[in-house]
């Protein structure tokens, strides 16, 4: 996703509760580098999926400026692997 950093900051990204109420494991990780325009985050479910829909990510932003800033989603990678049980 992409935002105009002169007008906002991000402050971070959280888990959504497509993650946080899914009862399963899960790793979040946000590598969106400080400063900035761009954010970038991975998320996985561990030992099964999860077929509800949900809020896969929270962003938390500070206005830095009078004036307007699109969030645009710019590449959207979602991969479904089925590892089975062992």
């Amino acid at each position: 996703m992409t935002f105009d950093n002169s007008i906002v900051q991000l402050n971070g990204i959280a888990a959504g509760d497509w993650f946080t109420s899914s009862g399963l494991e899960y790793f979040f990780w946000d590598y969106t580098a400080p400063g900035t325009d761009t954010i970038h985050f991975t998320g996985a479910l561990l030992h099964e999926g999860q077929v509800a829909n949900g809020v896969i990510g929270v962003c938390s932003f500070t206005a830095l400026a009078e004036g307007i800033s699109p969030v645009d989603f710019v590449d959207v990678d979602v991969d479904w692997v089925d590892v089975g049980r062992w």
